[in-house]
């Protein structure tokens, strides 16, 4: 039976058959997107919010606004693993199952603007715990979102999502405010804090230098009343 050797896999990753092999099954249509992950909450009314997305990295992870970011703005790494670039930050050998959840801060942590998103951080399952981490940079947003996942899903659908986000068209406020994270293409998209601006992203390695966890910081504590 002939063995796959895969570059987006890996390192010595070997599969027997094409099923077998979790990454190339996207190419074929049977690879899954990202999954959202949902609870019932008892408030006035019971509804679902979601908790948490999943989804697989099959090597470059994207951190960027979903509505400016596209292939055309990821340049070759030349041997780098990680770099910022114009429409966001790109992290190579990322490979393998993400989760992705977000921390709300309420109304009285932002200084009466109501439940924000005040961070955004995947895990890399399957890893030890994060050692030491350090600030990559600032990715700026534009459309009040980020997006966090697998390259495989650029070019995204921006207006799908504003479909899906806003069923009766923009400004119909249709849109559900619970979901502030929700599964989109091959990753996860979420609100940023008080909205569009530059946010920094960290990235935290386990003991082996390998990156186990990223986060986007919208809202921290150093920062002042945004109430004006």
């Amino acid at each position: 039976m002939t063995e796959l050797h895969c570059a987006d896999c890996p390192p010595g990753e070997v599969h027997k058959t094409t099923s077998d092999h979790p990454f190339r099954a996207r190419k074929e249509g049977t690879m899954s997107e990202a999954r959202e992950i949902t609870e019932t909450i008892p408030v006035t009314v019971s509804r679902e919010i979601i908790t948490a997305v999943e989804f697989d990295v099959r090597n470059t992870m994207i951190v960027a606004d979903p509505c400016y970011i596209d292939n055309d703005d990821l340049p070759d790494l030349y041997g780098k693993d990680s770099c910022l670039v114009n429409g966001g930050y790109v992290l190579k050998k990322a490979h393998g199952i993400w989760v992705a959840k977000i921390e709300v801060w309420d109304n009285g942590q932002t200084f009466g603007w109501g439940d924000r998103v005040a961070k955004l951080t995947a895990t890399r399952k399957g890893h030890g715990l994060s050692l030491h981490e350090r600030e990559v940079g600032v990715v700026g947003v534009d459309s009040g979102q980020m997006f966090m996942g697998c390259k495989t899903g650029l070019p995204l659908d921006y207006d799908a999502l504003l479909a899906h986000k806003y069923p009766g068209g923009i400004g119909s406020n249709g849109e559900d405010r619970d979901h502030k994270l929700i599964a989109w293409a091959t990753g996860a998209i979420s609100h940023t804090g008080y909205g569009d601006g530059g946010y920094p992203v960290t990235v935290a390695y386990d003991s082996e230098q390998v990156p186990c966890e990223i986060t986007v910081t919208f809202i921290s504590e150093d920062d002042e009343d945004e109430s004006y």
